[in-house]
């Protein structure tokens, strides 16, 4: 099972990622700055899919502490290294959407929630 790692994905292209990576059998993980936001984002997926591929984390990635944290507790969660880290924002390219990492793993049309 392949092992991803969003930042920014308790709304729009990241939380569009979780749901599309987590409907093609993928364990996720989900982080975001405001637990108000991550509670919300989280109850979203674990309506659609097995919680036991879920794990959320609140994480301000401007504390390289944090980051630290989310990689660690992914880690502790599915017992390996993940497997593909991304951050929502990378997909932003001179304004447009770059989906070449999307597409390396099959994924060409992906939800927007």
């Amino acid at each position: 099972m392949k092992i991803i790692v969003i930042t920014g994905s308790t709304s729009g292209t990241g939380l569009g990622l979780a749901d599309a990576f987590l409907n093609r059998g993928c364990a996720v993980n989900i982080s975001g700055h405001s637990q108000l936001n991550l509670d919300k984002a989280y109850r979203i997926l674990a309506a659609k899919y097995d919680k036991s591929r879920i794990l959320v984390y609140l994480c301000e990635v401007s504390h390289y502490d944090q980051v630290q944290g989310l990689w660690n507790a992914a880690r502790a969660r599915f017992g390996r290294v993940m497997s593909i880290p991304i951050s929502s924002i990378t997909f932003l390219v001179n304004g447009r959407i770059s989906f070449r990492y999307c597409h390396s793993f099959g994924l060409q049309h992906l939800p927007v929630a």
